[in-house]
């Protein structure tokens, strides 16, 4: 008679277990900075790390702003995945279009704010090459410093707040040596902070991200009375002598 603990198996833990991602509920993820800022490389490190999670929406990949318009409609009606908006979204009303979008389909919208400064923005895009956008070299620098003119990203507080624009949430995102590791990218999505229209007790906040409440929509009202229509977009590489302001 064999000994009864030759037939028992302990089964040990996984080193290999994946990292749960930071989003458990469909949200639209709307990326605010300059060219050369670092957008695209964390929205493919988010896809990269959960790719089921996160679908990423570039202009530049996709042709048009319409197609991504388009593309971020299908992923919100036909799945759980997030969105994540990979442009520079520099102002209320680049940022609007995204917004709307997730209040019809009565999704959270959390912004997040690349951080790299000009310096560190010019210094990548004279390093450039072979760069999807076309926007590298001298060039990249004079698209670049269009934007700057015309960079107003979302704010806590102060004229076109981000709860006056429909965000729930708020986030930086500085800047790191090489490529996002998954950690760091959930410390990112951990430092999101409520805006003010979203600051509500425990419970409605968490309703707000089970989809069972959304925000007042009066600051959407209000961009939509004062706000002048915004043309189609165009991509990185129709940007040449175009100002930001006529994308």
């Amino acid at each position: 008679m064999s000994d009864s603990h030759d037939s028992f198996t302990v089964a040990l833990p996984s080193l290999d277990m994946p990292i749960r991602p930071p989003h458990t509920r469909q949200t639209l993820i709307l990326l605010v900075g300059l060219p050369g800022s670092g957008k695209s490389t964390f929205a493919n490190s988010l896809v990269a790390a959960w790719p089921h999670t996160y679908t990423r929406i570039n202009q530049d990949d996709l042709g048009s702003r319409q197609v991504c318009e388009d593309t971020v409609q299908h992923v919100l009606s036909t799945s759980s995945a997030c969105p994540v908006i990979d442009r520079c979204n520099f102002d209320h009303r680049q940022r609007k279009t995204w917004i709307e979008l997730a209040r019809h389909f009565s999704v959270p919208v959390d912004a997040l704010v690349m951080m790299a400064d000009e310096r560190t923005c010019r210094d990548r895009i004279m390093a450039r090459t072979d760069h999807p956008t076309n926007v590298g070299g001298v060039g990249g620098v004079e698209v670049l410093e269009r934007f700057v003119e015309s960079y107003k990203p979302p704010r806590w507080m102060g004229r076109y707040n981000a709860a006056s624009e429909g965000i729930q949430r708020l986030g930086r995102v500085w800047p790191v040596e090489g490529e996002w590791t998954p950690d760091q990218l959930i410390k990112v999505m951990h430092g999101l902070r409520w805006t003010e229209d979203a600051n509500l007790s425990g419970r409605g906040r968490q309703n707000i991200l089970q989809g069972r409440h959304h925000p007042s929509a009066q600051g959407m009202r209000e961009y939509s009375s004062s706000s002048t229509s915004v043309q189609s977009g165009v991509s990185w590489a129709q940007m040449a002598g175009k100002r930001p302001n006529e994308l």
